[in-house]
């Protein structure tokens, strides 16, 4: 709408089925009850959507006219910034007394460096796909986690969070195959 890009019913129908699997995958009708730390999760990571979100579509009502370098550039300084100012706000008669190792500061660095190239890779899709398709395919990170929890951190899933996965991939798969086939919307 504020993009004014055309929105097809594929589109509306993949971003609608993805968000049920993202919902799904979080599971909001599992037994055990929210602890006040989960509903903090859930309200700060929603925040962190919908700023990322107005991010990236002020990214492509630019279209062209930015170089897809110029937001990752711009967050990595606001983060420099601001993570100062939390921290220091945040150590307020705090002696932080931690010590990292080889492999620490390693996975710190792989942390920057994908988040980096990750964003950079969706500036550069944005430049050239509609935002809708762009945020289907987002999804995937979704799905990626999950993998990774249950793969390699070995969470236990239920039903419910495992058809989430299913939904939100096959919206992923269902784009990429319409596009690979060259249908038009």
């Amino acid at each position: 709408m504020f993009l004014q890009e055309p929105t097809s019913k594929l589109d509306i129908f993949s971003l609608s089925l993805g968000f049920v699997g993202i919902v799904l995958i979080n599971n909001p009708f599992a037994e055990q009850g929210q602890g006040s730390n989960e509903l903090a999760g859930i309200l700060i990571s929603s925040i962190g959507g919908l700023c990322s979100s107005i991010g990236w579509i002020v990214i492509r009502k630019m279209g062209g006219k930015l170089h897809f370098t110029v937001a990752p550039f711009y967050f990595s300084i606001g983060c420099t910034v601001t993570g100062v100012l939390f921290f220091l706000i945040d150590a307020q008669g705090t002696t932080y007394n931690v010590r990292y190792n080889w492999a620490d500061i390693l996975m710190i660095l792989v942390v920057s460096m994908s988040s980096f190239l990750g964003q950079l890779m969706q500036a550069l899709a944005y430049e050239y796909e509609k935002a809708a398709k762009v945020a289907v395919f987002y999804y995937f990170q979704i799905f990626l986690v999950f993998m990774y929890d249950l793969f390699i951190f070995k969470t236990s899933f239920g039903y419910i969070e495992i058809l989430g996965a299913a939904l939100t991939i096959s919206c992923n798969f269902c784009v990429a195959l319409l596009k690979f086939l060259g249908y038009k919307d």
